[in-house]
């Protein structure tokens, strides 16, 4: 039952965040890149782990640039669809270290992967669906960033980033859901209670 009702929020915020235009999403970016930055746990953060944005996602290019241009060492996740986990390799440039991967993102090249373990990585920007105000989160089903989470330290910063309108009172939570720490959105900053 909860199942089915997932799949229909995830449908629904989809198109929210799809109706959104790219001008809208430039900005609601931008603003969600101030918080982010501001943060003190991202300030004193070394090994960032980012996402690539995937479809009508906040835009984190920019983000991902501006990151390793204040000296960060940054981590972008490639897909091991048969281990249905991520691999973690460091970037350092954005243009010559990525390529098309699985589902059609970015992810880093396979030649001179450079492999980091979870318990490596001090700050975790964290993509997803649907969230609550309680900070649990609805990614796209594959328990991909849920067993992520179960491997890096409990107490790193799991900063989800989205756009308001990806924000409900409440979300189905089952056992196996990781929440996150905190979420930034181009309004405000929900942490939890």
């Amino acid at each position: 039952m909860n199942q089915n009702l997932k799949k229909e929020i995830r449908k629904k915020i989809i198109k929210l965040r799809d109706s959104l235009s790219e001008k809208e999403r430039i900005a609601k970016s931008a603003e969600i890149q101030n918080k982010l930055f501001a943060l003190p746990e991202f300030v004193n953060a070394k090994t960032i782990m980012f996402f690539y944005t995937y479809g009508s996602e906040v835009m984190t290019e920019q983000m991902i640039r501006g990151a390793l241009k204040s000296g960060k060492k940054i981590i972008l996740p490639k897909v091991d669809k048969n281990k249905k986990e991520l691999i973690l390799a460091e970037i350092k440039n954005v243009d010559t270290d990525l390529v098309k991967g699985t589902y059609g993102i970015m992810e880093p090249k396979d030649e001179n992967l450079h492999i980091v373990k979870p318990n490596e990585i001090d700050f975790v920007v964290s993509p997803g669906v649907a969230f609550d105000s309680q900070c649990n989160r609805l990614g796209y089903g594959g328990g991909y960033y849920d067993n992520l989470f179960k491997k890096t330290s409990k107490h790193i910063p799991k900063i989800a980033i989205a756009y308001d309108c990806q924000i409900l009172p409440s979300i189905p939570v089952f056992p196996f859901d990781e929440p996150v720490t905190k979420i930034i959105t181009e309004a405000k900053i929900y942490g939890r209670k």
